[in-house]
Formats: structure tokens, sequence, C-alpha cells
């Protein structure tokens, strides 16, 4: 009986997990002046629509994007302001969440730490409170076209120069550097999955995934413009799948015990 039990807890899990797998929606976001559009990155064509135009409300072009996926929020920075946007994903609503000392082109947001990441062009990175705007220096070794944090291998990418994609430790410690010669990428900004566990760069308008283990690369189609000028990947689980997993969870502590 105890055999029994265990076997059907573990197709259920195995159940659970492909629930899991179909029902996660994973949008790319991609900010072009004052607009923020949204691609599907489950869909093969990788279709694209206008998330939201801006314009009425921000008179400068935004640039870095940030996802938090706890509140659902993306954030975004003015060039060369020291205003944090914040954009409600459920209601498209901006507001200005913060004002920050230091300006940047680049945002990241660190799950670990709830903190938002940019780095300028004088090689300087800096961690933000989304919320008081309060900054500290982190480094002095970075520069940023763009920036992303890899969740699962707790890590910032950053473009370096708009050429180089260089990993960096939480720290702000440069780790590695890559280099695409052959095709001439300029990295405008960049984002990572990590279900997909993909890097996404802006490149001339167009979108390229990056793989972070062989750094292999595939051009995808890009936003209607010639500059991106941040990137974020929001990855979803949808509430039914939250409630399945809840009883998955309830399932295996029952079998352990």
């Amino acid at each position: 009986m105890m055999k029994k039990l265990i076997l059907l807890s573990c197709l259920f899990c195995i159940s659970v997990t492909s629930s899991l797998l179909a029902e996660i929606s994973s949008t790319l976001y991609s900010c072009v002046g004052q607009k923020i559009y949204a691609t599907d990155l489950l869909d093969p064509s990788f279709p694209t629509e206008l998330f939201g135009d801006y314009s009425s409300q921000v008179n400068i072009r935004l640039e870095g994007l940030a996802y938090d996926p706890a509140n659902q929020f993306l954030y975004a920075m003015g060039h060369d302001s020291v205003n944090v946007y914040r954009i409600d994903t459920n209601t498209r609503e901006l507001i200005v969440s913060a004002v920050a000392g230091p300006t940047g082109h680049s945002l990241a947001f660190n799950t670990s730490t709830g903190l938002l990441y940019t780095a300028n062009g004088i090689y300087d990175m800096f961690s933000i409170d989304p919320i008081t705007g309060e900054s500290f220096h982190v480094s002095d070794s970075v520069s940023g076209g763009g920036m992303a944090y890899d969740l699962n291998r707790d890590l910032f990418y950053a473009s370096h120069d708009k050429i180089d994609i260089v990993t960096v430790a939480p720290d702000g410690t440069p780790l590695s550097s890559r280099r695409f010669p052959d095709q001439g990428f300029r990295f405008d900004g960049l984002a990572y999955d990590p279900v997909g566990d993909m890097i996404y760069a802006g490149n001339y308008g167009h979108v390229v995934a990056i793989s972070p283990i062989d750094w292999s690369y595939e051009i995808l189609i890009g936003p209607p413009a010639s500059y991106v000028g941040g990137l974020a990947v929001a990855t979803i689980p949808e509430p039914a799948t939250l409630s399945l997993l809840a009883i998955g969870a309830i399932l295996l502590r029952r079998r352990r015990a």
C-alpha cells in the first residue's frame, strides 16, 4: 500500500511539473523611446505588441528595464535622469517610484536582495533601493549599456562598452568577458530568462538570444525601432499553477512523514 502511495505521489509531482511548464508565460519587455513593447517568448513567431505609450508622462526616453517577479513590477530609468519609474504589469500604470542619486543607462533587479542595480558609461556600478531611492556605490569596474541578473547563478551580465558581455559577481567584481567579433554586435540592453536559461540582448533594433552555457546565439525578430533602450524578461506562473504546486508540496510532506 505504501509503495502504491509513493508511486501515485511521484506521478502527481510529474503531472504538477508538466502543468507548471505548460502554464508559464514568458514575456520579453523592451523600451523604445517612451514606449514599451511586449514579446511572447513562447510563441515561435515572437509576436510583438505595444504594451504602453508613456510619452504623455515621460518627456525623455526610457533606458534600462528590470523586472521584480514578486510584485510583477517593471522598473525603468530615464535617460540621464535620477528618476526610477515603476510600471505595474497588471494595470500598466507608470509612476515615479523613487529618486536616486546616480544616473545609469542600464538596470537589473536582484531577486536575492530586492535591490536595483545600474551601471553608467564611466565604470560605476550602484545599487538602488526601488522604494527609497537610497543608493550605494558597488564597483568602479563595470560599464553597462545593459545589465541583467542571473538568479540561477547569482551573478550579473553587463554589456561592457556595448561590445562585450561581462559576467559580474554580486559585489561588482568582473569575472569573465565574451565578444562576438564575427557579428559586430552592439548591445543596448540585456535581460535574463531564468526558465529558459537564456540571455537576451538588444542589437540595432533586433533581439539576440545567447546561451550562457556555450555562448551560442540566435538573432530574433526585434521591436519596430533601430534602438532598444532596455530589456527585461517576466516569467509568470498562472494562479492555477500555484495551487497545483501547493497541493504537490503537501503530498511530498506527507510522503516524507
